[in-house]
């Protein structure tokens, strides 16, 4: 394996940014305070197959087939099933992201940006390295539009055979207008090697919470009993950067003004 410098070491994680004219933007992710925890003593990240997200819409590639010349029927699962991946967003904060999220009011945020947390779980030893990592911006198109685009083949035949794994990767990089507001970023690995089972829909990485994630900010929704408990716990786990409880619910203490300043009594 070659020696790689830290300027060579950037420039090929680079190219594995797609659609992001600035990595060093911040991005933020709900987790279950029992899976943050879990990460902070495990120090593993977990990706999951795309096939888990939500959109019922997603995935196209992993739910398309198409008609062989033979008269049989090939299906892309096979393509798409050594990818991995996890959902951030642009968005600071929003009330509907703690309702979705953390439903239970069980929530934390966390806090990184988008170049360290593709260099996180980056191995510059894997021999496939350029072909393994990637982190993008979602990009939105109409359902008509991606329904065209499907059934063009001069546009899914290189989607679907193209060995560097970008554009299996783009596919999972679209979604519907209608999710636009959510600002979102996906990390995404490729497995190149026979680590992957095709049952297993999980893939962990080894990484350092501490170093990764800038701060913690508790569901604002969340007891305060409990805001203590998680935090302390965290703490616990040799974190030392900011941990607060989200404001957002709290109602803004305003002074009103009735009358001028001016008005004599």
């Amino acid at each position: 394996m070659e020696h790689l410098t830290k300027v060579q070491l950037q420039n090929r994680m680079k190219n594995n940014f797609v659609n992001i004219d600035n990595p060093d933007l911040y991005i933020y992710r709900v987790f279950k305070v029992n899976r943050l925890i879990e990460m902070f003593k495990t120090k593993k990240l977990v990706l999951v197959k795309p096939e888990l997200w939500d959109d019922p819409f997603e995935n196209f590639l992993i739910k398309s087939s198409t008609p062989l010349p033979s008269g049989g029927i090939m299906s892309f699962r096979g393509v798409a099933d050594c990818f991995y991946g996890q959902c951030w967003t642009l968005n600071q904060e929003s009330d509907a992201m703690w309702r979705i999220y953390s439903p239970d009011k069980n929530g934390a945020k966390v806090k990184t940006t988008i170049r360290r947390l593709h260099k996180a779980i980056y191995n510059p030893n894997n021999e496939f390295a350029s072909l393994s990592y990637y982190i993008g911006k979602v990009m939105h198109m109409t359902e008509e539009e991606i329904r065209k685009m499907f059934a063009d083949p001069d546009f899914v035949t290189p989607t679907v055979l193209d060995h560097s794994g970008l554009g299996q990767v783009l596919t999972l990089l679209l979604k519907r207008e209608a999710f636009e507001h959510e600002k979102e970023v996906r990390l995404v690995y490729r497995e190149t090697t026979e680590r992957y089972k095709k049952d297993q829909n999980i893939i962990e990485f080894d990484i350092d919470p501490n170093t990764l994630f800038d701060e913690i900010v508790f569901d604002p929704r969340m007891s305060e009993t409990d805001y203590e408990m998680y935090s302390n716990e965290i703490k616990r786990c040799s974190f030392t950067k900011p941990i607060s409880q989200s404001t957002l619910c709290q109602a803004p203490n305003l002074k009103i003004n009735i009358y001028p300043q001016s008005s004599v009594y």
